[in-house]
């Protein structure tokens, strides 16, 4: 939300007047308060690559969003990455369902949700020989 006019227009024709914007001190006092909650949560490291950006609530969210969105995207690889190369090998049935799906659970969290479809493809690359029971089970369960 843009800062409103500091003047405001009233009237018409020849009665036009400006004057002060009633709402204008409230709104950059509510504004400041947000800006001082964001900054407050933040970390140090955080606080350091966003110290331009503080002119307003909304400049400073913008600034977080970008900022965030970059990092994201390359967890989003990561994460991918994580998904294609785990493989069950030594790791229980369960643990190797926690494991996939708790890394489908951070692709959602960071804003890149993968349909069931996806994460069942990853499960199953990953089951490798010997667990064709299994494979069998998966396959025909999500094609119901």
């Amino acid at each position: 939300m843009k800062t409103p006019a500091t003047k405001i227009t009233v009237g018409t024709g020849e009665a036009t007047k400006t004057k002060d914007n009633p709402t204008h001190d409230s709104w950059i006092s509510q504004d400041q308060a947000i800006i001082g909650g964001l900054l407050s949560s933040m970390t140090e490291d955080v606080l350091s690559r966003l110290t331009r950006c503080t002119d307003t609530s909304e400049q400073l969210w913008t600034s977080l969003h970008t900022m965030f969105s970059a990092q994201y995207r390359g967890n989003s690889i990561q994460i991918r990455t994580q998904l294609a190369n785990t493989k069950k090998g030594d790791m229980s049935t369960a643990e190797y369902y926690q494991k996939m799906t708790g890394l489908a659970d951070t692709m959602a969290n960071i804003g890149h949700p993968m349909t069931d479809e996806e994460v069942i493809g990853y499960i199953l690359a990953g089951l490798g020989p010997g667990h064709g029971d299994l494979f069998t089970a998966i396959t025909v369960l999500s094609n119901n």
